[in-house]
C-alpha cells in the first residue's frame, strides 16, 4: 500500500449456515484495489462497536467544526 489508495469498506450480516438461520454477526470487508480482507465480528462485538464508532465520529465532527 502506497498511502494514496482508496480504502473501501463494506459491512453485511453473516451466518454459519445457509438458510433461514439467524445472523451470527457482522462481516466487515476492507479492500484496496485487488486486495480484500474480510473480518467476521460476532453480534456482541458488533453491538459494542456502535457507541465506539459514534464517539469517534463525534470527535471527528468536532475537529472539523470551526472554533467558536
Amino acid at each position: 500500500m502506497r498511502g494514496d489508495e482508496v480504502i473501501q469498506v463494506a459491512a453485511g450480516l453473516w451466518r454459519m449456515d445457509v438458510g433461514p438461520a439467524t445472523p451470527e454477526g457482522v462481516l466487515l470487508e476492507l479492500s484496496v484495489g485487488e486486495h480484500i480482507e474480510r473480518w467476521p465480528v460476532d453480534l456482541a462485538q458488533s453491538r459494542a462497536l456502535v457507541p465506539v464508532l459514534q464517539r469517534l465520529l463525534r470527535r471527528a465532527d468536532a475537529a472539523l467544526s470551526p472554533a467558536a
